[in-house]
């Protein structure tokens, strides 16, 4: 099988779990401040734009500034 780009040779296929609450986190890069920004909320699942535009208040966002990153190592 082939999905854009280079074959798939093996697929891994887990059991289903009863999952009790679901988080989701997503960092990308900050255009207006060029950074690096974390989010997360346990209110939204595929459709985080959705909640973003509709409740953002739901939603925690943090800058990620990779100099203090370095240092905490």
């Amino acid at each position: 099988m082939r999905i854009k780009g280079p074959p798939v040779n093996s697929l891994l296929v887990e059991d289903g779990l009863d999952i009790a609450k679901e988080y989701y986190l997503a960092i990308t890069i900050d255009q207006l401040h060029g950074c690096p920004l974390a989010m997360a909320s346990a209110a939204v699942g595929m459709d985080f734009e959705g909640i973003a535009k509709g409740s953002p208040q739901q939603i925690i966002k943090e800058e990620v500034i990779p100099a203090l990153v370095a240092f905490v190592r």
